[in-house]
């Protein structure tokens, strides 16, 4: 029994090690660029078409309250611009701009500071290697 109970407190620090890395890849995303990871996963989503809002929620992985809200913070720094959908006027469609497409261009380009503690889940997804 008292086994189970290290074990769970092992876990227990790791998440919070895990979720401190990544409140630390957050602010240093945030002053790197302006903007953060939700709002880059909206310009990402963007990168290569116009969606709607419902889309970019599926493409982004966020719920359609929190996409809305994101969605208004990337619009609002001029990074995206929406138009009146051309089969139906109601839904709206949202792009790139000129601005955001610079953006993430340069996000694409430039490194970032990895925390050590994610780095190899950020390598065994990418298959690459994530350098300093």
């Amino acid at each position: 029994m008292q086994q189970q109970n290290k074990k769970k407190m092992i876990d227990f620090c790791s998440i919070k090690e895990i979720q401190k890395a990544l409140n630390d890849l957050e602010d240093n995303f945030r002053s790197e660029y302006g903007i953060c990871i939700n709002e880059a996963s909206v310009l990402c989503s963007l990168s290569d078409c116009c969606l709607t809002s419902s889309e970019i929620a599926k493409c982004a992985d966020l719920k359609a309250s929190h996409t809305s809200k994101t969605i208004r913070t990337v619009e609002d720094k001029g990074l995206i611009k929406r138009k009146i959908g051309t089969t139906d006027r109601r839904m709206m469609q949202f792009s790139l701009t000129k601005e955001g497409i610079t953006l993430l261009d340069e996000m694409k380009k430039e490194k970032i500071l990895i925390p050590e503690v994610l780095r190899p889940l950020l390598e065994k997804k990418n298959k690459v290697t994530v350098t300093i």
